[in-house]
């Protein structure tokens, strides 16, 4: 697809996409429901040291 002008001015682009409140709701929905797996992660990290490939080198 070449843009040849304005993006917003493109008829074929005319309703394409979501609203800035509905992709802040599932931006927040993703942060939330990742949480618990980052968090997971970083207490087997913490209680696995011995381990050498959980470190950076």
């Amino acid at each position: 697809m070449v843009i040849d002008f304005w993006v917003n001015e493109q008829q074929e682009l005319k309703g394409y996409g979501f609203i800035l409140w509905v992709v802040y709701l599932v931006w927040i929905a993703l942060i939330i429901a990742l949480y618990p797996a980052c968090n997971w992660f970083n207490n087997y990290k913490n209680n696995n040291r011995d381990k050498w490939w959980l470190s950076y080198f």
